[in-house]
């Protein structure tokens, strides 16, 4: 083949976008970080480009890693959602303010599964704030619990996670271990004392109490 008709191949991978559900979430399978399969992929991640000649300005996207998969008005909403779910009380802050989002949006980053139902959950929250009157960050906080409760009832699986990993982001950030005066144990506080086997006495007078097996 001649050079000057020789077709150049090149593979290209294109991002999904960061906004909104995914253009996979209609797919029934996601990726995880174990491994994907060929029906984990989305549909535009493997595409062939032809062209009769290479293009000396053109640049290959990849895709990349990133805990930034939220956009501003999904981390709003995010907030809004953390701080119903642990309300702030005295001295101690709400989950949102305190800044748990950070932490549940790391998590969700690193499976594939847990970014489409919290892409999916994020926007169902507010579909079902739309039924009461206004967008989930707008509307008074008894409305944003009632609406937590129909999300509860209706992507229970979603609710779960979000509250187990509201929890975990909570309480082991080290400003509410300072307002709640916990310490993480320290090895070097500790003295163990050396076995007192008169305590095994009883044990040894008691003699056998199992069968042997038979041989």
């Amino acid at each position: 083949m001649a050079a000057s008709t020789r077709m150049n191949i090149r593979r290209r991978t294109a991002v999904a976008p960061a906004t909104g559900l995914p253009r996979y979430a209609r797919n029934d399978k996601v990726g995880t970080p174990e491994g994907q399969g060929e029906g984990d992929i989305p549909p535009a991640t493997h595409r062939l480009v032809v062209s009769s000649a290479p293009n000396p300005n053109a640049q290959d996207t990849t895709m990349t890693t990133s805990n930034n998969i939220f956009d501003a008005a999904q981390r709003d909403r995010l907030r809004a959602a953390l701080n119903r779910i642990v309300p702030a009380s005295g001295d101690m802050p709400g989950a949102g303010d305190l800044g748990v989002g950070a932490f549940v949006e790391a998590v969700v980053a690193g499976s594939g599964k847990l970014r489409r139902a919290f892409l999916d959950g994020l926007v169902q929250i507010e579909l079902a704030a739309q039924q009461r009157g206004g967008s989930f960050i707008s509307l008074s906080p008894q409305a944003q619990s009632e609406t937590l409760q129909a999300i509860e009832v209706e992507q229970s699986e979603f609710f779960q996670t979000l509250v187990t990993q509201t929890y975990r982001g909570y309480y082991t950030n080290e400003t509410v271990f300072d307002l709640l005066k916990y310490r993480t144990p320290n090895r070097a506080d500790y003295n163990p004392t050396p076995l007192d086997e008169s305590l095994l006495e009883p044990v040894r007078q008691r003699g056998q109490m199992w069968t042997q097996p038979a041989n």
